[in-house]
């Protein structure tokens, strides 16, 4: 295993590993955030996640992409909450909502980093403290992210997070996957399976409205063998034409064999099978992108990134059936999401 530290801007790091295999996963301190993953495919290195070249950049252009979300991932209606009898009013960043914890959250700040090196993986730990009151959230909140990468070709993101007063958090990481030999390739052609029986339903706002509605004879169906996303792209369902494609949480089911996401290219040839002990998944195929934006030595498109940000349903404060994300301070929060990713060269 390799690592190597550089400069990712004016005042980031990044850090770049590299297994026995090529694959090299690179990290910045911005946000404890994914900035770059490839792999050898026919001989060559190719990229398998969207990124920019700095922090300013992300910045500048997109703070979400690759980065740690919290403390609450999702929309929060109203940007409002009740906890212990209290109300707290949270920023509205997204309309009347407070979206993935509000402006200048986590995913903009620059994360304390301690490096864990072995001769099978390496990881590399990113420690932070939300401030009791930032963006309106009570207590203060140490948390922990941890990215390892192996010898095996697995990419492991670990939570783990503590607090001083109750308070909620809800945590994810917002990749954004195109495994696509060049990057303004949309995603339509994706080959997709997820395991979830049922989706939440999404209100006008994009907030879910509470209902978690079967996927079966609809375009949210990715049970079994893995089609084409395409099938909500393209589709009429009124869900689909709200966002212009996913937007949507999938409720994992539990007890299940193998991986609960698989993500495929067209042709087959790069797979990224996830494993979570989360209880959903949000898949966003970057519907929002207006006009082409400049990355690296290419361009974002719409619908040139398919997001799989594992997490507990969003707006689960103001839903009584989709489970708590009150963290207490008798509590350990402690979450971990592993891909495992595999070319057939």
């Amino acid at each position: 295993m390799k690592l190597t530290t550089t400069k990712f801007g004016e005042k980031a790091q990044l850090y770049t590993i590299e297994n026995h295999r090529g694959t090299v996963l690179e990290l910045s301190d911005f946000g404890a955030r994914i900035v770059n993953l490839s792999m050898k495919v026919d001989q060559q290195q190719r990229n398998l996640v969207l990124g920019f070249d700095s922090a300013e950049e992300y910045e500048a252009k997109d703070s979400y992409i690759g980065a740690t979300i919290g403390r609450v991932a999702g929309r929060l209606s109203g940007g409002s909450y009740q906890l212990a009898q209290q109300m707290y009013q949270l920023p509205q960043n997204d309309g009347l909502n407070c979206l993935h914890g509000g402006p200048k959250s986590v995913d903009c700040q620059i994360w304390q980093t301690s490096i864990e090196q072995r001769e099978d993986r390496v990881t590399i730990h990113f420690r932070l403290v939300s401030r009791d009151g930032e963006n309106g959230f009570p207590g203060n909140l140490d948390m922990t992210v941890s990215h390892t990468l192996t010898n095996e070709d697995e990419w492991h993101i670990e939570y783990q997070a503590e607090t001083d007063a109750p308070t909620l958090f809800n945590p994810t990481n917002h990749v954004y996957f195109n495994l696509n030999q060049h990057r303004t390739e949309e995603i339509g052609s994706h080959l997709l399976s997820i395991d979830a029986d049922v989706y939440g339903v999404l209100t006008e706002s994009l907030i879910p409205t509470g209902e978690l509605r079967a996927v079966q004879g609809t375009p949210f169906d990715f049970r079994g063998k893995a089609v084409a996303i395409d099938q909500g792209l393209k589709s009429d369902d009124l869900q689909n034409r709200l966002v212009d494609g996913y937007d949507h949480p999938f409720l994992l089911n539990e007890n299940g064999i193998g991986p609960q996401v698989v993500l495929m290219d067209s042709q087959q040839l790069v797979k990224v099978e996830m494993t979570t002990d989360a209880p959903a998944v949000v898949v966003y195929t970057s519907n929002m992108v207006d006009e082409p934006v400049v990355m690296k030595d290419s361009f974002q498109v719409k619908h040139g990134g398919v997001t799989l940000e594992t997490q507990q349903l969003p707006d689960a404060i103001n839903h009584d059936n989709f489970g708590s994300i009150v963290l207490k301070p008798d509590h350990i929060f402690r979450s971990k999401t592993v891909f495992n990713l595999s070319v057939n060269n």
